[in-house]
């Protein structure tokens, strides 16, 4: 729901300038974006440089206007009912790699190596307390390499649909691996057991074994090929493939078309946030990013129409559906809806927080939860309260950013991490152009 004033439409100048409509040109095509309603429009040109102060175009939208588009308002601050409905299980910190640029590192070190499976359906029950309403409760094994304790993992997914006719929830499970370890007897497993696969996988041999090592500094390729050749034979969904690409592997394009010529039609690639000026995205590295994006689009639309399975997680953009208020003000979910729980019992509001004392939410052992803590999170990740994001065009696709990058990378949660912000602009500007376009074509 929008509010009912200041539905006169502002002078396209003040629009532009305020972030509630966006005009770029994308692959020799130019685009004008309606941020009140994720409406999207085709142009026949460019708006001039000095203002949007085409007569035509001014008339095109002001008949627009009458018809709900360009309110020049932004959605109403929508109810903040959100409550805790997923878990990141952070399985163990420990992993057999030692990837250059894992936020985890390679030094830490836990009294209790692994979360058991008592810890687990504690947190469960104690998650059903706290969130009684809730039917499903979403949950990603997570590390350090989670199947490095896969008897446990077993454990808890067993006596988890047991657990349901206690609890009246279902769980839903996901698990994060590097697939080192994916052999075929726990490839069966949880595939009976319907458990959604994320595999880190860089791209081919060399780009792999850059980053992705073990700890002797030896490459991973060799282990994890075999091990994603046998997943994508016994499943056709339920699975993604994970690339990340740094200031020394920006060619991601490249990756992604390596993979699909190579079976794998689920793709996402994320730039690494690392304060390591060789690993970290850099301000001069942004001009190749938009370039990648735009050769990865390019090619994306034309396989796309071929092969309608091939998913490339960042371009599926769900303009046609319409938008939702509560999912635009709300949509990271750290510390309110989201928990990290750590194998000791503490909980955290992301997996990347985990260990940070000065984040931590509580423990379930101790049935403890800070409950100003968690209003802090609430108010923080609302994007009503993002001042930065204030003017920004992409805010109700982006939700704000992360604040695990803006500690990292600027030692303030509040305060967003620039070149991730311009990273999702050239993104979903590249998204967008391809919602366009293929749009466009079916019509």
């Amino acid at each position: 729901m929008r509010s009912e004033k200041n539905k006169t439409p502002l002078d396209l100048v003040t629009q532009h300038q305020n972030g509630l409509i966006h005009t770029f040109q994308f692959a020799g095509k130019a685009f004008l974006f309606d941020r009140s309603t994720h409406s999207l429009f085709a142009l026949e040109s460019m708006p001039s440089s000095t203002g949007m102060d085409d007569a035509s175009l001014t008339e095109e939208i002001s008949q627009l206007s009458k018809k709900g588009f360009f309110l020049a308002s932004d959605p109403d601050s929508a109810p903040d009912n959100r409550v805790f409905k997923s878990f990141c299980l952070m399985m163990t910190r420990q992993c057999n790699f030692a990837c250059t640029y894992c936020f985890e590192g390679q030094s830490s070190v836990s009294p209790q190596p692994y979360i058991t499976p008592e810890t687990a359906l504690k947190a469960f029950r104690w998650i059903k307390k706290i969130s009684p309403e809730r039917k499903r409760i979403e949950a990603d094994f997570f590390g350090g390499e989670p199947l490095l304790y896969f008897d446990q993992v077993k454990e808890i997914i067993e006596q988890s649909e047991a657990l349901t006719k206690e609890t009246k929830q279902e769980y839903i499970f996901s698990l994060t691996t590097n697939a080192s370890l994916l052999t075929p007897d726990r490839l069966e497993f949880l595939n009976n057991h319907h458990i959604s696969l994320i595999v880190s996988l860089d791209g081919e041999e060399a780009y792999q074994n850059k980053c992705r090592r073990f700890g002797n500094r030896q490459g991973t390729f060799s282990e994890v090929w075999p091990s994603i050749v046998q997943l994508m034979k016994t499943r056709d969904s339920g699975y993604y493939i994970r690339g990340t690409y740094t200031h020394q592997t920006l060619s991601f394009a490249d990756q992604v078309k390596w993979m699909y010529e190579h079976g794998i039609q689920k793709i996402s690639f994320e730039p690494a946030v690392s304060p390591n000026s060789d690993l970290g995205i850099q301000e001069q590295d942004l001009p190749r990013i938009k370039q990648e994006y735009e050769k990865l689009a390019a090619w994306y639309i034309t396989q796309k129409q071929a092969d309608p399975a091939l998913s490339f997680y960042h371009f599926e953009l769900d303009l046609p559906n319409g938008v939702c208020v509560e999912k635009l003000m709300t949509s990271c979910g750290a510390g309110v809806e989201y928990l990290s729980l750590a194998p000791d019992g503490s909980l955290y509001p992301c997996h990347q927080f985990d260990g940070n004392q000065a984040y931590c939410l509580g423990n379930i052992h101790e049935d403890s939860l800070d409950l100003e803590m968690v209003e802090r999170f609430r108010h923080m990740t609302h994007l009503s309260n993002k001042t930065a994001c204030a003017t920004c065009w992409a805010k109700y696709l982006c939700g704000g950013g992360c604040l695990a990058n803006n500690l990292m990378m600027n030692g303030s949660l509040e305060t967003p991490f620039q070149i991730g912000c311009e990273i999702q602009k050239m993104r979903l500007e590249a998204a967008l152009a391809v919602q366009g376009i293929l749009s466009a074509t079916v019509k």
